[in-house]
């Protein structure tokens, strides 16, 4: 089961985009890492962070944008054309000919049914992509957590894989010489061959699940790093299931406020509009006398006002209403089912508390049956299959507990990270949480 994470997951660490990820270190001697270390380091470089800052500056230039049209706007209007004149009479009267002017204009939109509500969705919008950026941090942060659990579990399930062929190997030369003796039958050396091979291959495969987690996390950090070790649960439980800070229904939440706010837009678009205009500059005419340039000055009043009639902007504004509910009714699913997910590790974090204590029975009750067998046999009085025996049940409660470790850092991870929690994860990993 590890190894085939393991195999999976490093897939997708050397099919990663950034280039910087992709040179994969001599692995000799690997420095030991811990999780927030791994945190640090990795974050600092995945163009997902760049991309999520990159959409919260948009938004509030867009803010920003909206916001300045509160302001007076100034600009300027040149004209010259040629043609037969109907007004004023002076140049209708003089037919075909030039004019020219050039004007200065300002406008100041103190009115604007729809600004405040583009304000608004340009604002609502930001907070959706500050929270779209949180949920990609959790996201990322708990992807890398579950590598590093999977490659600590490999390490731990190798060290295990050791002790063992190295037990057995213990057991060779005695038996051997007591098969040379003719003290047993040669067919018995067979059980000690086979275990032996056993041994030898579970160990190849644990080196090579090892090598694997090693080479994903030093891929991930482009040096050569390897997991510490975890002891999963250190700070007790998780606590009541609490989603007040989960990113991505918080994201959805924005969202849909902002569908809100868009609905406003539409449902007030130039609907109405009340400013002041004002422009001024030189005017030339074959009407003056001199055919000169003379000064314009105007000063005006504007309003605009532009029912609906025919439903058009209400139709708009359904729709977007019609999809912020649509986005509020996927957040309430997401929310039932991760409070039953939560509820279910709950459960499951809560039961593994039994089994690793069961488990530790075990070993010691194992390791207790290993040294009496062991000691029997040296004393003539046992045979050293049963040994063999016991030194095989021994290391299988020792890999079990391997994957329990295993299961229960997976669950705790998926746990913070359905909270949106993920900084308690290292403390409750047995190592140094975040400040």
């Amino acid at each position: 089961m590890i190894g085939v994470l393991v195999t999976a997951l490093t897939v997708v660490a050397f099919e990663a985009p950034a280039p910087s990820l992709l040179v994969l270190p001599t692995c000799e001697t690997p420095e030991p890492v811990a999780l927030a270390r791994v945190w640090s380091d990795a974050t600092g470089v995945d163009p997902g962070y760049r991309a999520a800052t990159e959409m919260v500056e948009a938004w509030e230039a867009r803010r920003s944008a909206v916001r300045r049209e509160w302001s007076p706007q100034l600009s300027m209007e040149g004209l010259e054309n040629w043609g037969q004149r109907l007004s004023p009479s002076e140049e209708r009267a003089l037919g075909v000919g030039f004019r020219g002017e050039l004007r200065l204009l300002g406008t100041w939109t103190f009115l604007d049914g729809e600004r405040r509500h583009r304000a608004s969705e340009a604002d609502l919008f930001r907070a959706e992509a500050e929270a779209a950026g949180r949920a990609f941090d959790v996201e990322f942060r708990g992807e890398l957590a579950r590598l590093y659990v999977e490659a600590a579990a490999a390490e731990a399930l190798f060290e295990a894989r050791i002790e063992q062929r190295d037990g057995l190997r213990e057991l060779a030369d005695p038996v051997e010489r007591r098969l040379a003796a003719g003290v047993d039958a040669r067919w018995e050396g067979h059980l000690l061959d086979e275990s032996l091979a056993r041994a030898e291959r579970l160990l190849a495969a644990a080196e090579q699940d090892r090598a694997r987690g090693r080479a994903v996390l030093s891929a991930l950090l482009g040096r050569c790093v390897r997991p510490t070790t975890i002891h999963p649960g250190s700070e007790g439980n998780t606590g009541a299931p609490d989603l007040t800070d989960n990113p991505e229904l918080l994201r959805l939440q924005r969202l849909a406020e902002a569908g809100d706010a868009t609905a406003d837009v539409e449902r007030n678009l130039d609907r109405v509009q009340i400013g002041l205009t004002g422009g001024a500059g030189p005017v030339r005419s074959r009407a003056f006398v001199d055919d000169s340039y003379r000064m314009e000055y105007l000063l005006g009043f504007t309003a605009r006002w532009s029912p609906d009639l025919f439903g058009t902007r209400g139709g708009r504004a359904a729709a977007e209403e019609a999809l912020a509910r649509s986005v509020r009714a996927q957040a309430e699913s997401q929310r039932m089912a991760l409070t039953r997910e939560l509820h279910g590790l709950a459960a499951e974090l809560e039961r593994s508390e039994d089994r690793a204590d069961r488990l530790e029975e075990e070993v010691v009750r194992a390791e207790t049956a290993r040294q009496a067998s062991l000691a029997r046999w040296r004393e003539g009085v046992g045979h050293w299959t049963d040994v063999i025996d016991a030194h095989e049940r021994l290391h299988e409660a020792r890999q079990e507990k391997v994957v329990l470790d295993l299961q229960v850092a997976l669950a705790l991870i998926r746990y913070g990270e359905a909270e949106g929690r993920l900084d308690a994860v290292p403390g409750r990993l047995g190592q140094e949480s975040l400040p």
